[in-house]
């Protein structure tokens, strides 16, 4: 997320939240990821452990958050993967540029097929992230839903916001055509990743990508907090 998106976060408790689509609000998490612990860390957690035994990895290229006299600007690259896995993962970055890429805010794709595998936030939208005007975004929940292509499927990522001043907050939903819930996750806290099951049907490799994107989004949305 943006640098001052997370500011709201603090309160979040004590404030009215839209929550997204599909979101499992009475749910107990069917899994929780968790840092690894030993793994030192800057900004926001690298290393995180999955109840299976599984982890997944963060490995940051570059990392930069400018914010002051209304200017916010995050600029990020970085890459995710399951460990000892072959396959290399996904990659992200602060508005991608590339064949096929569209104007999106921030974006993430498969390292070794993107055309497989590619998140867009906002794309096509007037949602900047690294100049001025991206303040401005903090207050357009539509700055804050992606569009997914993964194993042959056009998904759906959905934010909560906060009914009175509109800013994201980190429950997120990832969505069918249908608005069906694949996967919900609570991502608010910075060393807890709480995941729900959704109503929709998800096939165990879609699940496992899904996983991953939620990991790599995690991690944005508090390592681009100014706090």
């Amino acid at each position: 997320m943006h640098a001052l998106a997370l500011a709201p976060f603090v309160v979040l408790l004590a404030c009215a939240v839209t929550y997204p689509a599909g979101w499992p609000e009475a749910a107990k998490p069917s899994q929780v990821v968790t840092p690894t612990r030993g793994v030192m860390y800057g900004a926001a957690p690298l290393s995180w452990d999955l109840p299976d035994g599984t982890h997944i990895r963060v490995d940051v290229e570059a990392a930069s958050v400018i914010s002051g006299l209304g200017a916010y600007v995050a600029e990020f690259r970085f890459a995710a993967a399951y460990v000892d896995d072959p396959e290399p993962g996904i990659a992200c970055a602060t508005e991608p540029a590339g064949p096929g890429v569209p104007r999106t805010r921030f974006g993430c794709w498969s390292r070794a097929d993107p055309t497989a595998l590619h998140l867009w936030l906002a794309p096509g939208g007037d949602c900047p992230a690294r100049h001025v005007g991206a303040a401005r975004t903090l207050v357009r929940p539509e700055c804050w839903q992606g569009e997914l292509l993964a194993h042959g499927r056009r998904l759906q990522l959905r934010h909560g916001f906060l009914r009175s001043t509109k800013a994201p907050v980190g429950y997120i939903t990832w969505v069918d055509e249908h608005e069906q819930a694949l996967l919900a996750a609570d991502i608010v806290r910075e060393l807890r990743i709480d995941l729900f099951d959704g109503t929709a049907e998800v096939t165990p490799e879609l699940r496992r990508s899904l996983v991953l994107l939620t990991v790599a989004l995690t991690w944005w949305e508090h390592a681009s907090s100014p706090d």
